[in-house]
């Protein structure tokens, strides 16, 4: 079932990126979401704020792989039973976090291929990266891409 559910949203995520990610960008990002939750234990909360914004389709894509990376990376190895998503826009960058209340990052820890994806996706695009562990347990993913090195503009 699990497996089903990632393959879904596999499929949900190539959707996406082969219509150039047009209208419906976040919609569909949450549909995948919860396609891809849908086969485990794991209560997702994705917030967005970015009302106002109008992202590039590099930066759609860029958020998209980097949920997809981290998502994959929680449902194989965090054990988390909760994780939280939140997007949001401010005058200096668009802002990516991902948190859980899983295992942590222990000393055992490696960067894989999923984690190094996330880092190199983000620095192209000038962001920067990082992960803690949280105080009550789990880990969390910033991602911080400022808007002068993407293509993307403020409405407001």
């Amino acid at each position: 079932m699990l497996d089903e559910g990632y393959q879904a949203a596999r499929g949900k995520s190539h959707e996406l990126h082969e219509a150039g990610i047009a209208d419906g960008f976040w919609s569909r990002l949450t549909d995948s979401l919860d396609i891809l939750f849908a086969g485990t234990e794991i209560d997702v909360d994705f917030t967005r704020e970015t009302d106002g914004f109008i992202l590039s389709n590099e930066l759609k894509t860029a958020v998209l792989m980097i949920v997809k990376e981290a998502v994959t990376n929680e449902i194989k190895h965090s054990k988390a039973t909760r994780v939280e998503i939140l997007v949001y826009c401010d005058l200096n960058a668009l802002v990516l976090k991902v948190t859980d209340n899983g295992q942590g990052i222990g000393h055992h820890h490696k960067q894989g291929i999923g984690l190094g994806s996330i880092r190199q996706r983000v620095q192209s695009l000038n962001g920067k990266v990082e992960w803690s562990a949280e105080k009550l347990g789990g880990k969390a993913l910033k991602a911080v891409i400022p808007w002068l090195f993407s293509n993307w503009t403020m409405i407001r």
